[in-house]
């Protein structure tokens, strides 16, 4: 069950028409990780980018994972993560962060959508123009949101969690070069 804001028209659209958004994509992942044992059955999963908990609250329910760390900057994001979690009665098993998760520990400068709230992003330089502005990046509005580093992230989460994590689900419209860093 999701709050959703209908001035996204594309994963809040989806999780009204459908119910689910990539949930095939989530669950075929997962499964093919434990079947290859390259993760726990049951892990805890550290969703970054996690938009209004699409992904750790499907995981959850669906009995994928035991816990989920969801990142996610945009604060009208956040604002549904945390209403959502506390819908789904999830508050023990999903801990929520409001952070870019970028290569440095301070301020980012974020783009948002005015469409596709999973669609915001870190925004690395000056807007793109012409043909390299396919989703009209250089009219988005910008905020400045907390980013933190991951390792500065992992480090401060409790021993017990940090010892079950065995899958980072990361979703950040291109800035996986700032994550990995």
């Amino acid at each position: 069950t999701y709050t959703i804001d209908f001035s996204d028209t594309v994963i809040s659209k989806s999780l009204y028409m459908i119910g689910a958004f990539e949930y095939y994509n989530m669950n075929d992942v997962l499964n093919f990780f434990v079947k290859n044992k390259t993760v726990s059955s049951h892990p805890v999963v550290i969703d970054i980018g996690a938009h209004i908990g699409v992904t750790s609250i499907a995981m959850i329910r669906s009995g994928m994972i035991k816990q989920a760390i969801a990142i996610e900057p945009a604060p009208q994001n956040v604002a549904l993560l945390e209403k959502n979690i506390t819908l789904n009665k999830l508050e023990e098993q999903i801990t929520y962060l409001p952070y870019a998760v970028s290569d440095t520990d301070g301020q980012l400068c974020f783009e948002l959508s005015e469409d596709n709230f999973g669609d915001h992003r870190v925004r690395s330089s000056e807007p793109l123009n012409g043909e390299d502005n396919l989703f009209h990046e250089g009219t988005r509005q910008t905020i400045q949101v907390e980013s933190r580093r991951l390792d500065t992230i992992v480090a401060d989460l409790p021993p017990s969690v940090r010892a079950d994590i065995s899958l980072i689900w990361i979703d950040v419209q291109g800035a996986e070069g700032l994550v990995f860093s």
